[in-house]
C-alpha cells in the first residue's frame, strides 16, 4: 500500500532525525490495524507470554534502530568531515569515499536486517498463534476423553455394584 512504502521510504533516511521512531510507525492506521487484529487473534495465547515476548523483541528492534541511527549520524558526520578537509591528498580522500560507501553499504544491509526481523517476528507470532490454538484444541479433546472415561467407569461401578445385588439375591434364594 501507499502508506506501507511511505514507511518504509521515511525509515531509509539517512538524516536519523527525519527518520520515524518504532512508536511512531506503530501510529501509523495500517499498524494500528495490524496491530489489533494481531491482539485479536492472540486471544488464545497466554497475555503474559506474548507481552514478554513483544516487549523483548521490542527492546532489540529499539536497540537495533538506535545502532543504525548512531552509524547513519557517523556517516554523516565522515560526510561532513570529508567535504571539510582542504588539504588531504587524493588517495586518502578515495579511501575515505570507499570507507564511506562500505559504511552505507552495511547501514542499508543492517535496515534490510532490521525490516526482515520485523517481518520474521510477525510470522513467529502467526506460529505461535496456531500452536496455542493447536494445544487448546488437544487438551479440549483430552478433557473430552477424560469426561468419557469417568462416564464409562461410573456405569462400570454401578454395573459391577447390580451384580453384586443381584448375586445376593440370587445366593439367598439357593439358602
Amino acid at each position: 500500500s501507499d502508506e506501507l512504502n511511505q514507511a518504509v521510504r521515511s525509515m531509509l533516511q539517512l538524516d536519523s532525525s527525519k527518520r520515524p521512531s518504532i512508536e511512531d510507525l506503530f501510529k501509523l492506521p495500517k499498524m494500528q490495524e495490524q496491530a489489533e487484529i494481531a491482539v485479536r487473534n492472540a486471544s488464545a495465547v497466554p497475555a503474559q507470554y506474548v507481552d514478554r515476548y513483544f516487549s523483548s523483541q521490542m527492546r532489540r528492534l529499539q536497540a537495533k534502530e538506535e545502532e543504525i541511527s548512531s552509524r547513519a549520524q557517523d556517516l554523516v558526520n565522515k560526510e561532513k568531515e570529508l567535504r571539510g578537509a582542504k588539504y588531504m591528498d587524493s588517495e586518502e580522500i578515495k579511501k575515505r569515499e570507499e570507507d564511506l560507501k562500505k559504511k552505507d553499504e552495511d547501514l542499508k544491509k543492517r535496515e534490510r536486517e532490521l525490516s526482515d526481523m520485523s517481518s520474521s517476528y510477525q510470522e513467529r507470532m502467526r506460529n505461535l498463534e496456531a500452536r496455542e490454538k493447536a494445544i487448546l484444541a488437544r487438551e479440549e479433546a483430552l478433557a473430552s476423553r477424560d469426561r468419557s472415561l469417568c462416564d464409562k467407569e461410573k456405569r462400570v461401578d454401578k454395573a459391577k455394584l447390580e451384580y453384586q445385588v443381584l448375586m445376593n439375591d440370587l445366593k439367598k434364594k439357593m439358602v
